[in-house]
C-alpha cells in the first residue's frame, strides 16, 4: 500500500483524478502497478491510500501496512566467505554450506541473522509492501532458528511470496514482459515471432484469414497432418527391399464407391510386418482398368516404383465374400440368413421391442422357487453382413432363443404402434417361416457348418500368415467339411431339429406335391412317370448342395498358379533346415520370376549353413521360427545371411488374404455417417489417414 497526501486531487498520469472528500476520510484506490512512478501529489494536507495491484501477478495479496524507515541492513546483499566465523545463538550457528544451497540469503552480522534478500528488498519499496502469513522471519522479524534452516529454506524458497519477489524485482529493473523472464526461450519465441510478421506475404495471409475454425482452415491442417503421415510411411516402404498391394472396395452410406488401398512391407530391422492403409479413392467405375489406374496414381504421387512390388491381393480375403455368394444358391440357407438378419435387426432396433424380447419369461426358465432370472439368458445378437467372425455366433443365439424370437415376434404384431405398417408386412411373412421345420434345420445346418468357415476366416485375418500357412489352412476346412458331408451327420441334424420342432410345436414338413416332369425336357414318346420325392431327401439334397458350393469355392480360391509358387520359394527354406542340399538349378527354377531379385550363387552357400546358424535340426520347424531366430542374431551374422533374409522378407511381403482393406471399412463408417454423408472425398482421405494409421 502507499499512501500519499493530497486536498482532493491526485495527479495520475498527467491527469488529475478528483475524490469526494465527504464519504470516506481514507479512499482506496487501485491502480495498475506500472502507474505508481507517475503519481505526484498537489496539495498536501490530507492522507488517503492507494492500492497498487501488480500486472505480473493477480494472486499475490497485498496488505496494509504504515510507513516505516528504510531497511539500512539492506543495501547490499552479503554473502560469507570461506573463512568467515559464524557466532554461535543458543549452542548452535549457521552453516556457510547454506549460502551455497541458497543463494537468495543475506546474512546481518549485526543482528547474527539471514534475511530473504529478493523479499526483503520488495518489501521495503516505497511501491508496495509485500506480506505473507508464515513468511515473516524472511522479511521482517528475521530467521534464527539454525536447526531447522534447511527446512524452512526449502519451503520458503517454493512460496508464491518468495517468485512474487524475484518477478516484481526484475520487471523493476528490466522493463520486459514477465513471460520472457520466465525463460529466455519465450523471449527469443517472441523475437522470431516479430521477425516473421516482417514478412509481407505472412501479413497478408494472416489478413486475409478471419476465420480459424472454418471448414477451409481445418481442411487445410488435416490434408498437413495427413501429407506428414504419408511422407512417414513412404519413408518406411522405401527401406524395404519388396512391397505388396492390397485393395479392396465397399460402398459408404452416401452410396458411394470407396476403394480402400493398402500397403505390405516388412522392417528390415526387426523383421516385422506391417500393412498400413495410405488411401481411399472413389473411382467411376469399378472395372480392372480404372481401379489400376487409382493404385498407379497413388504410387507416382508417393514417388514409389512399381518395380519394388512383389504381391497383388485384390479382395484376396475374399474367401468369405465368396462364401457369401454361395450361400445364397443355396435358397434354404440363403431364406435363414435373411430372417435372423431381419427379425434380430428388427428386436435390436428399438428400446421398446428390446423391452418385449426381454420381458418373455419361458417355462424353462424358471428355477424350483419360480424366480426368473434373466442374467443367465443369453440375448441374441445382431447379424453383420460383412463380418464373419460373428455369424456363427449370431446363428446359435438365434436358436437358443427361438422361443423367446417368436413370442416376441407375435407380441409386436398386437401392437399396431410397435413397428411401422412396412416393416408389419415383412415381418408377417418372418412370422409364417417361424413356424416351418425346414428353418431350424436350416440354422441347424449353417451353425454345423459355418463353425468351421469362421476358424478360417479368423486365422486368415492373422498378417503373419505366410503362403504355406495361407495353403495348408484352406486344405484342412475342405477335410473338415468332406467328413460332414455323409448320411450320419445329416441324419444327427434331422433328429435334432426334430426335437426342437416337437417342443416349440412347429409345422412338420410336407411332401411336396406330386407332379409330372415338363413336356419340353422329355426326349422320348414315353413319358416319365411323376416322381414322389420324400421331404426328408430334398432337405438332404439341400444340406449336401450347400457342402458342395462350400467345397468348389474354396478349391478354386485357394488353387491357384500364384499361390502355388509362393509355396514353391518356401519350400526352399524348409528343405534348407532339413540339411537336404538344394543344386543352383533347382532354385532357380523354384524362384521363378523372382530370380533376379537375388545373388543365386551367395544364396546357395547360405541354404548350406543355414543349419547351422539356426542350431536345430527339426524338421517341423516353420519360417516363423527362422524368423524368431534371425531377430537374435547379430549385426554380423545377418549381414553374413543377407540372401537368405531377403528371400525372408519376399516371402513375408507377400499377403496370404486382404483383410487390413477390409478393416478400414470399419472406420469408414465411422468417419461418414449419416450426419456427415456430404463429406468431400479429399477431406475423408485424410481424416481415414489419421484415423487409421
Amino acid at each position: 500500500m502507499h499512501k500519499v497526501r493530497t486536498s482532493s486531487r491526485l495527479k495520475l498520469n498527467n491527469e488529475e483524478v478528483a475524490f469526494n472528500d465527504g464519504i470516506k476520510p481514507f479512499p482506496i484506490f487501485k491502480l495498475p502497478l506500472e502507474t505508481a512512478d507517475y503519481i505526484t501529489t498537489l496539495d498536501c494536507d490530507k492522507e488517503i491510500n492507494v492500492e497498487i495491484i501488480p500486472i505480473y501477478s493477480s494472486t499475490l495479496p497485498i496488505t496494509e501496512t504504515k510507513t516505516s524507515k528504510d531497511n539500512i541492513y539492506l543495501t547490499e546483499q552479503f554473502i560469507p566467505k570461506n573463512d568467515f566465523v559464524f557466532p554461535k545463538t543458543n549452542g548452535r550457528s549457521c552453516q556457510l554450506k547454506r549460502f551455497n544451497s541458497f543463494s537468495w540469503l543475506h546474512y546481518v552480522k549485526e543482528k547474527i541473522v539471514v534475511l530473504c534478500y529478493p523479499c526483503a528488498l520488495a518489501s521495503q519499496t516505497k511501491i508496495t509492501k509485500i506480506k505473507i502469513h508464515g513468511q515473516e522471519s524472511f522479511i521482517d522479524t528475521e530467521f534464527q532458528n539454525w536447526k531447522k534452516g534447511t527446512e524452512r529454506f526449502s519451503i520458503h524458497e517454493k512460496s508464491e511470496n518468495h517468485r512474487a519477489s524475484i518477478e516484481y524485482l526484475n520487471f523493476r529493473n528490466n522493463s520486459r514482459p514477465v513471460i520472457s523472464l520466465i525463460t529466455e526461450q519465450s523471449l527469443n519465441e517472441q523475437k522470431e515471432a516479430q521477425r516473421s510478421l516482417e514478412n509481407p506475404a505472412l501479413k497478408i495471409w494472416l489478413e486475409k484469414r478471419n476465420n480459424w475454425l472454418s471448414g477451409d482452415i481445418q481442411n487445410e491442417l488435416l490434408e498437413t497432418m495427413a501429407h506428414f503421415v504419408l511422407r512417414k510411411i513412404k519413408n518406411s516402404v522405401l527401406k524395404s527391399p519388396f512391397m505388396a498391394i492390397m485393395a479392396d472396395g465397399t460402398t459408404d452410406i452416401s452410396g458411394q464407391e470407396q476403394f480402400s488401398i493398402c500397403f505390405r512391407f516388412l522392417n528390415t530391422i526387426s523383421l516385422n510386418i506391417n500393412e498400413i492403409i495410405v488411401g481411399m479413392y472413389n473411382p467411376p467405375s469399378g472395372n480392372a482398368e480404372t481401379l489400376f489406374s487409382c493404385i498407379t496414381d497413388l504410387l507416382t504421387r508417393m514417388c514409389i516404383s512399381f518395380e519394388n512390388v512383389r504381391g497383388l491381393c485384390f479382395d484376396g480375403a475374399a474367401t468369405m465374400s465368396a462364401l457369401n455368394d454361395t450361400i445364397k444358391t443355396v435358397y434354404f440357407a440363403n431364406d435363414a440368413l435373411n430372417l435372423i438378419r431381419f427379425v434380430s435387426n428388427t428386436i435390436l432396433d428399438s428400446s421398446k421391442r428390446k423391452n418385449i424380447f426381454s420381458g418373455i419369461v419361458l417355462s424353462t426358465n424358471l428355477d424350483e422357487e419360480n424366480d426368473y432370472k434373466t442374467e443367465n439368458i443369453p440375448g441374441i445378437i445382431p447379424f453383420c453382413s460383412t463380418r464373419w467372425t460373428v455369424r456363427v455366433k449370431a446363428v446359435n443365439r438365434f436358436i437358443e432363443n427361438y422361443e423367446r424370437v417368436l413370442l416376441t415376434v407375435q407380441e409386436i404384431l398386437k401392437d399396431s404402434n410397435s413397428i411401422s405398417k412396412d416393416r408389419r408386412a415383412a415381418l408377417r411373412g418372418y412370422e409364417t417361416k417361424l413356424w416351418k421345420f425346414e428353418t431350424v434345420f436350416a440354422l441347424e445346418s449353417l451353425s454345423l457348418i459355418l463353425g468351421p468357415c469362421e476358424q478360417l476366416a479368423k486365422a486368415l485375418q492373422n498378417i503373419s500368415y505366410t503362403a504355406i500357412g495361407a495353403k495348408n489352412l484352406p486344405e484342412l476346412l475342405i477335410k473338415t467339411l468332406t467328413s460332414l458331408r455323409n448320411d450320419d451327420v445329416f441324419n444327427d441334424t434331422w433328429n435334432k431339429t426334430k426335437q426342437l420342432a416337437v417342443h416349440l410345436n412347429l409345422t412338420m414338413p410336407k411332401n411336396p406335391r406330386v407332379c409330372k416332369p415338363p413336356a419340353k425336357l422329355e426326349y422320348s414318346t414315353t413319358r416319365t412317370p411323376p416322381a414322389n420325392i420324400d421331404k426328408k431327401v430334398a432337405l438332404r439334397k439341400e444340406f449336401f448342395a450347400l457342402i458342395d458350393c462350400l467345397l468348389n469355392e474354396l478349391n478354386e480360391r485357394f488353387t491357384q498358379s500364384g499361390l502355388d509358387k509362393v509355396v514353391s520359394m518356401e519350400t526352399i527354406l524348409m528343405r534348407s533346415i532339413n540339411r537336404d542340399k538344394i543344386e543352383i538349378s533347382e532354385i532357380k527354377k523354384l524362384l521363378g520370376i523372382h530370380v533376379t531379385d537375388f545373388n543365386v550363387d551367395q544364396l546357395t552357400a547360405q541354404l548350406i549353413m543355414l543349419p547351422n546358424i539356426l542350431n536345430s535340426d527339426n524338421p517341423s520347424a516353420t519360417i516363423k521360427y527362422i524368423v524368431e531366430i534371425f531377430k537374435m542374431l547379430p549385426e554380423t551374422s545377418r549381414q553374413l545371411m543377407n540372401q537368405v533374409e531377403r528371400l525372408i522378407i519376399l516371402l513375408y511381403t507377400i499377403p496370404a488374404a486382404s483383410a487390413t482393406p477390409e478393416r478400414s471399412f470399419s472406420g469408414l463408417r465411422r468417419l461418414k455417417t449419416y450426419t456427415r454423408s456430404t463429406m468431400s472425398q479429399k477431406r475423408l482421405t485424410h481424416l481415414s489417414l489419421l484415423h487409421l494409421n
